[in-house]
């Protein structure tokens, strides 16, 4: 998880449910990491390692794309801290 994904996740969930929501976070992507790795392998061996990468480097362009597309992610502003402290003062 990025650093600007854990701030917003701390500024949008509640403080009762912020360590489930990230303990599903975590638990999905570390169910689908192994997944993703043992099908990497017979996928270049089958299609080609340049196959291979160029798929990676267009479905990573394409999914940045279509979150950065959303309304809802570009609209992300950062609030005020809950207790009404800023950080550092």
């Amino acid at each position: 998880m990025t650093g600007q994904t854990s701030a917003v996740l701390q500024q949008r969930i509640a403080p009762a449910a912020l360590a489930r929501v990230t303990a599903f976070q975590t638990v999905i992507a570390f169910a689908f990491g192994p997944v993703a790795f043992a099908a990497a392998g017979p996928a270049a061996a089958a299609a080609g390692p340049r196959l291979g990468l160029a798929f990676g480097a267009v479905w990573s362009a394409l999914s940045s794309a279509a979150v950065l597309a959303m309304p809802a992610v570009r609209a992300v502003n950062w609030q005020p801290p809950r207790s009404g402290k800023r950080l550092g003062s």
